[in-house]
């Protein structure tokens, strides 16, 4: 009877909160619904142009088809871009593409496995820079979907990623809002909202996602560009590494019989993911795409189960700390490549020259629905953040001073660091269901872009 009342009295305390003062309140274990509309520009930007360099389109390996990008178009980009970044996609409006593939990480995840509705993803959330012509015949981890649009859809209805379980509903949903109908029109003639459409428009945005502005196409057309030690590790890769990662399609030749998107296994120890072999049959147990190198200088950690923290550690797998296996036998030495420091230096140094910066801060590819305010201004409000009654056995509230409405990030931690739930949410309060936590303390982790602070709560 007492939990009863109390959980009357915070629903009577927030219908007045909601209905006398200018705070917002979200539900953090529940539907409220998302009414943050996207700012855009009243001329798209520039999709279509994407400047394909002259020494991409021919490697070593062949030609690179640079009309691929041709289907993406501004106004389609448009539409993904908001789809990609908007969080009514998800059913209880808490999540969007954008949750595990952030900008500022080349649209990866700085986590070796993101946080669904429920738990933790089960492999690493890849990059998606550079995916619509780099490598892009095969997708995921193990190559489960060979067609970009086609793939939009299993991240979009898996439970626990985006978990949009009824289509029907979402279409719906989305008719509903002031700047959906318009932007389908846009893009596609007539303001009629498909999955299929929805799943185009996310593909075009993402195929639009290239990273040529980084120090190694520059140093095409500019030389002397790259330092002494730049191009000894540039040496170095091209006799040890570009095997298995070029510019562009790879193809293995496997036993003399087939074609393949290039896969591997390379020597990782101690993985239970069967990887390509989940669905190609036990011959590709523990097979996994090889990923672009692009951006890598910022989408650590790595591998499919983020196992390394960093490029450093990557190196030294392939130096010295490897096992050896039929895959590795024709590319890798048993023992390792066994580089100096000075090698590992070179190539890491190397590696270094694929960032493109310009990609993670061009706002073509931002978020349409964040908030412009400063990183001083999100500070204080991460800062200001007020839990009560804390402890507590049902309900709290998360309050912070928000006028700007920034979007906030929270994350709910056992303290052993384990997944409980998650939502992002621009309101001034957040209601924290806890009625079905175990007791004892748990950590509240607050983000936005750069900015974290983290506050403890007890449950009783």
């Amino acid at each position: 009877m007492k939990k009863l009342l109390i959980s009357v009295s915070l629903i009577l305390t927030t219908i007045f909160i909601l209905g006398f003062s200018n705070l917002s309140t979200t539900v953090l274990n529940g539907y409220v619904g998302n009414d943050l509309v996207p700012s855009l520009p009243d001329i798209p930007f520039d999709y279509e142009n994407q400047n394909f360099p002259l020494h991409l389109e021919e490697t070593e390996w062949g030609f690179n088809d640079s009309t691929i990008l041709d289907m993406v178009t501004d106004n389609g980009a448009t539409l993904g871009r908001v789809l990609f970044f908007d969080e009514k996609l998800s059913a209880n409006e808490n999540l969007s593409c954008a949750t595990c593939h952030k900008q500022e990480l080349s649209f990866a995840d700085d986590t070796p496995f993101s946080m669904g509705v429920t738990e933790n993803t089960g492999r690493n959330s890849m990059q998606l820079n550079d995916l619509g012509w780099s490598n892009r015949t095969n997708f995921f981890w193990d190559l489960s979907e060979s067609d970009l649009t086609d793939m939009i859809s299993l991240p979009l209805r898996n439970e626990n990623e985006i978990g949009v379980t009824d289509i029907d509903a979402l279409i719906e949903k989305l008719e509903e809002t002031d700047y959906y109908p318009d932007l389908f029109e846009e893009s596609f003639g007539d303001p009629l909202i498909t999955e299929q459409r929805i799943n185009e428009a996310i593909a075009q945005f993402i195929s639009s996602m290239v990273t040529f502005n980084s120090k190694f196409d520059r140093s095409h057309t500019e030389p002397g560009l790259l330092t002494e030690s730049e191009i000894r590790g540039s040496e170095l890769f091209s006799l040890n590494c570009s095997i298995c990662h070029t510019d562009g399609n790879s193809f293995f030749l496997f036993g003399g019989f087939m074609d393949l998107p290039f896969i591997f296994n390379n020597g990782l120890s101690e993985t239970n993911d069967l990887g390509a072999g989940e669905w190609m049959g036990e011959e590709f147990d523990h097979l996994f795409k090889v990923p672009t190198l692009r951006n890598i200088e910022l989408t650590a950690p790595y591998m499919h189960d983020g196992r390394f923290e960093s490029l450093e550690e990557v190196i030294d797998h392939y130096s010295e700390d490897l096992e050896p296996n039929e895959w590795t036998g024709e590319f890798i030495p048993a023992d390792g490549f066994n580089y100096t420091d000075q090698q590992k230096t070179d190539l890491i140094n190397f590696l270094k020259t694929f960032t493109d910066l310009s990609f993670t801060e061009d706002e073509k590819w931002s978020d349409p629905f964040a908030s412009t305010t400063s990183s001083e201004e999100v500070l204080e409000v991460i800062n200001s953040v007020n839990i009560f009654p804390n402890p507590t056995s049902d309900y709290a509230i998360i309050e912070m001073i928000n006028p700007s409405s920034v979007m906030i990030e929270l994350t709910v931690l056992d303290m052993s660091g384990r997944f409980i739930k998650k939502m992002s949410s621009h309101n001034e309060q957040v209601i924290l269901d806890v009625t079905g936590f175990n007791k004892g303390n748990y950590i509240i982790e607050l983000r936005s872009g750069s900015q974290r602070q983290s506050e403890l709560i007890t449950v009783l």
